[in-house]
């Protein structure tokens, strides 16, 4: 009676042992699927049942991979159309409001200028204005340069 219960106990432990191997190497493959394309997994361990299991796992795992990549570009490339979109909406509205406030109060700060300046008789009080006047024409100048420059950045975006 005593070499039977030894025999169960052994095979008892051999098959404990043998079950948390078969468990560990399932963990392993499993893992390894997880952290690669599932490529490089061995392929002898197990039976050819559950070999199919673990490739269709990996597939799946694999095809899940690709798409949420394309989805994540898809979604960046979304997210950069937007930016570039609001970026030209932007230097429109910005190219419309110094045109219609600064622009015009340039303009019509020159006419004054001109103005003063042909009513003035006298060629040494009119030097001031008519430095202030060209002046005020540089800067009219240089804001229709960047209006300009707004307006074909904003257009080449589209």
């Amino acid at each position: 009676m005593n070499n039977a219960l030894r025999l169960g106990w052994a095979i008892a432990i051999w098959t404990h042992n043998l079950a948390r191997s078969k468990k560990k190497v399932i963990e392993d493959r499993l893992s390894n699927l997880l952290a690669t394309d599932g490529d490089s997994y061995p392929k002898d361990k197990f039976t050819p049942r559950m070999d199919r299991t673990i490739e269709t796992v990996s597939d799946l795992i694999h095809s899940q991979r690709k798409s949420l990549q394309r989805i994540t570009d898809e979604r960046a490339e979304t997210q950069d159309q937007l930016i570039q979109e609001r970026l030209v909406q932007e230097r429109q509205r910005l190219s419309r409001e110094l045109h219609d406030s600064v622009s015009q109060q340039l303009f019509a700060a020159s006419m004054l200028l001109s103005a003063v300046t042909e009513n003035n008789a006298n060629a040494e009080s009119k030097k001031p204005f008519l430095q202030i006047e060209r002046m005020v024409q540089k800067a009219q100048l240089k804001l229709m340069d960047l209006l300009i420059h707004l307006r074909s950045a904003a257009q080449k975006k589209k």
